[in-house]
């Protein structure tokens, strides 16, 4: 079975917005906080997606109100430079000012505290172009859905609840059936895994 987010393996989590956001639009942001606990970081980019999103959505308000995460990691100066120039080429025509700030900040902070301190950080992003840039760099990362799959099985979601949390993923209704045949694969490797470790 592949690591847990929870750091066993793992210093702390760092969070993009859309994992937050997903939580929260279905109802199971607490669940989210309670999840990851401690161990939940955000970079300074994150933080103010999220402020701003909270003036618009009521359930990331009262999450970020509710939820003591410590306060955001920085990039230095160097690694911020190099934030700015891979947003820039990230960027499409018509994109905001701000497009990619997020997932490009969390993707150099988890380099950054690895080469700078030698912290173990698992990102969870959603993003396609975030995901490539943490390969690129060699980072271990999950996405929401993984997360969801492993909340169920570690029975932190309901199978309900995590079914709601997926939709909100996906925009796409058909992808709405893979749940069921991803969250019975991943039990049925966690009842493997205990058969080995009995």
């Amino acid at each position: 079975m592949p690591d847990r987010l929870q750091p066993v393996s793992f210093d702390i989590v760092l969070l993009d917005a859309s994992v937050i956001v997903n939580f929260c639009s279905a109802g199971h942001g607490r669940r989210l906080a309670s999840y990851l606990g401690a161990a939940a970081r955000l970079s300074c980019d994150v933080q103010d997606e999220l402020l701003r999103l909270a003036r618009s959505s009521p359930a990331v308000r009262a999450l970020l109100a509710a939820w003591p995460i410590a306060p955001p990691l920085e990039l230095s100066a160097a690694w911020a430079a190099k934030a700015a120039a891979i947003r820039a080429l990230l960027r499409a025509p018509g994109d905001h000012a701000n497009a990619h700030a997020g997932e490009v900040a969390t993707i150099l902070l988890a380099e950054q505290l690895r080469d700078d301190r030698g912290v173990r950080a698992l990102i969870v992003v959603d993003d396609r172009d975030g995901k490539m840039l943490a390969q690129r760099f060699g980072l271990p990362y999950r996405d929401t859905p993984q997360l969801i799959i492993e909340m169920v099985v570690a029975g932190a979601l309901t199978e309900a609840d995590g079914r709601r949390v997926w939709r909100e993923c996906f925009s796409d209704r058909g992808r709405w059936a893979g749940y069921r045949a991803r969250l019975a694969e991943a039990r049925s490797a966690a009842a493997e895994h205990e058969e080995t470790e009995a």
